[in-house]
């Protein structure tokens, strides 16, 4: 069922310096109501640079426009996104869930 209180959003392809801008806008939009988790699959993300990763920083800290507890889907075994979210350390402040799987 549902939840008002749920967003999920689907990101695809890269997470660039060139797609974040729009992202960005997306996901303040879709998170000005009463989110309390904002769910983010990155399972077909096959590029995720600094620009990327930083606004999954911003989402994680509620800035930016960007409302709701950040939680990841398709990061554990996504290589190209797990290494770079591993350095910065987001792994240890975000909840994950393998690819193919929900939220635990």
């Amino acid at each position: 069922m549902p939840r008002d209180d749920v967003v999920l959003v689907e990101i695809r392809g890269d997470l660039d310096q060139h797609t974040v801008p729009r992202a960005r806008k997306f996901l303040s939009v879709v998170t000005t109501t009463a989110t309390r988790h904002l769910v983010v699959d990155l399972a077909d993300v096959r590029i995720l640079d600094p620009s990327g990763l930083a606004l999954l920083i911003t989402a994680e800290g509620e800035t930016g426009g960007i409302h709701g507890s950040l939680h990841l889907l398709g990061v554990i075994g996504n290589h190209p996104v797990e290494r770079p979210l591993t350095r910065v350390g987001l792994t240890g402040r975000v909840s994950f869930a393998p690819m193919g799987e929900g939220l635990r």
